[in-house]
């Protein structure tokens, strides 16, 4: 069991959405912070190396003394108690409400869902930008995955701006990314460079996806993912090196040992934009990113750009100055729109003029 203090920012009758009202109501919202280390409700599990959300969630609430909740016919709230029974099933997210959840099955029968959001139309083309969850992202519940890392950005307006407006599409697995044929009992970060057994579902529903949306422009489709989607990133572009206009792999987990030389060849003109911490202990820059990035270098990429970090740490808002003990979460600079390269190029602009 985990627990911790929350405080209690605001509180005011509200919908059952949580909108504020003005009159009385049989709703009462209570908003609290959510920090990087608590008040969120979702668990990090070693045993399963993935999210889960915590069932059951319980809500201890104590008024102030000058607490001014009162009962339609005036009288006094003196102590209030959340019943938090299915609390999670009937979780409401509101960003959620910006996306399509859907599932998707495969010609193999493989099962994927995912999360997918489409921009105002106005008879222009769009690109489609995917996200490739981390670990903590997989299972069958859509709300994982977007929630996993801080995907959400890639729906609100600093990144749909920036985009021009882009498709987003986040497919889910129920597993892993890095699973692959013949792994037996052995640890996913142990995958020697062999393709995901997700890769031909995951490749089925972009072609589908794409299908069904005929303002996405073909020329501008953009692959990226963390950790454990970073490496389905790179599995990916090295299966069609012609299709993606961009690739940005974020603490990729794809073993440079298992890249070839050809592999390293069919890939050196695609745009490519690393993004990583030399301090990431769950991913060993010095296995992955590092020997990756001098070989497409030495290969003669023609747009590769980096942007490597000393350390995973918040640099703005409430919580600035935080920093993550495993430097892994690199992802945080990307999604926060901090991004640039050695010249100062911004990385969301970088994405937004990509084409093929």
């Amino acid at each position: 069991m985990v627990e911790h203090d929350r405080t209690v920012s605001d509180a005011y009758p509200s919908d059952e959405k949580g909108n504020k009202v003005e009159e009385g109501s049989r709703y009462v919202t209570l908003e609290m912070a959510v920090g990087p280390s608590d008040g969120n409700c979702q668990i990090w599990l070693d045993s399963k190396s993935m999210n889960f959300w915590s069932d059951p969630y319980e809500l201890n609430i104590a008024l102030s003394d000058d607490a001014a909740l009162a009962f339609a016919d005036g009288t006094p709230v003196e102590t209030l108690e959340v019943s938090t029974e299915g609390l999670i099933d009937s979780m409401y997210c509101p960003v959620m409400d910006l996306f399509t959840s859907e599932s998707f099955e495969a010609s193999d029968g493989t099962a994927l869902t995912y999360a997918s959001f489409e921009p105002e139309a106005d008879d222009q083309k769009h690109p489609l930008v995917i996200w490739l969850h981390g670990a903590g992202g997989g299972g069958t519940d859509v709300r994982m995955a977007v929630y996993d890392t801080k995907c959400t950005s890639l729906v609100q307006n600093d990144f749909q701006e920036s985009m021009g407006g882009a498709y987003i599409l986040i497919p889910q697995c129920n597993g892993f990314w890095l699973q692959y044929e013949g792994m037996g009992d052995a640890d996913v970060l142990d995958n020697p460079g062999t393709d995901s057994i997700w890769k031909p579902a995951v490749l089925e529903l972009i072609d589908s996806y794409v299908e069904e949306h005929p303002d996405i422009d073909p020329g501008r489709i953009l692959v990226g993912g963390c950790s454990n989607g970073g490496y389905l990133t790179l599995d990916l572009v090295f299966e069609r090196p012609d299709y993606f206009a961009a690739a940005f792999p974020i603490s990729e987990a794809y073993k440079d040992s298992g890249i070839t030389d050809e592999m390293i060849e069919s890939v050196k003109d695609i745009p490519m934009w690393f993004v990583y911490t030399h301090a990431d202990i769950v991913v060993d820059p010095t296995i992955y990113e590092d020997p990756t990035i001098e070989r497409l270098e030495a290969a003669g990429a023609t747009d590769l750009h980096v942007s490597a970090y000393d350390d995973a740490t918040i640099l703005n808002g409430e919580f600035a100055g935080y920093t993550f003990e495993q430097g892994h979460e690199a992802w945080i600079y990307f999604f926060n729109g901090e991004c640039t390269d050695e010249n100062g190029l911004d990385m969301w602009d970088w994405l937004a003029s990509a084409a093929k």
